[in-house]
């Protein structure tokens, strides 16, 4: 979709076993299990977790790997992230 000029912005939810930042080459990323954590004041900027591969193409990579994924994901801060 990015390849057509369309802007994307990839989401790696898979916090059992993150690589969309590894694959993209992003060190020790800050990513959406961050977001999920942050205090409410602390993780209002999501620019913080947003990382610019190209015009068109934009990832928030897992972040670090939470040692309770599956509560993470159904967590209502998620659904208020997202």
């Amino acid at each position: 979709y990015a390849s057509i000029k369309k802007k994307v912005l990839l989401i790696d939810c898979d916090m059992r076993n993150p690589s969309v930042g590894k694959e993209l080459g992003i060190i020790k990323p800050k990513g959406l299990a961050d977001m999920i954590m942050a205090e409410r004041g602390e993780g209002k900027d999501y620019q913080d977790y947003i990382y610019k591969i190209n015009e068109y193409f934009d990832v928030i990579p897992s972040g670090f790997r939470p040692p309770n994924p599956s509560e993470m994901v159904s967590s209502k801060r998620l659904e208020q992230i997202i």
